[in-house]
């Protein structure tokens, strides 16, 4: 999809939300080491899908803020890749995980 979208310079936005792992995993089993996952940097994806450009990675507000601002500016693909504190799951994803819990 996202070379597709590259190739046809296509006016798409994503954003990948970056928890470092699995969190709903981890609101199910706690402790368990596959919910970590090796760090990837998601927002050089872009440029390795065929795009002269990386993507953004953020790691605040201010810095979403700005990316939506360039994205705007943009009609070509963009991917912005939000980075967001391991165990910032929300209140409805650590109620999911614990009504599956099978401890």
């Amino acid at each position: 999809m996202i070379s597709s979208a590259i190739r046809h310079q296509a006016n798409l936005k994503m954003l990948v939300l970056n928890n470092n792992g699995y969190e709903i995993e981890r609101a199910i089993l706690d402790n368990y080491p596959y919910n970590d996952i090796a760090s990837w940097n998601f927002s050089l994806m872009q440029r390795a899908m065929g795009s002269s450009r990386d993507g953004i990675r953020v790691t605040n507000y201010g810095e979403l803020g700005e990316a939506f601002i360039e994205m705007r500016k943009d009609r070509a693909f963009q991917l912005i890749e939000v980075m967001l504190p391991q165990g910032d799951g929300g209140k409805v994803m650590k109620e999911v995980g614990e009504s599956l819990r099978f401890d």
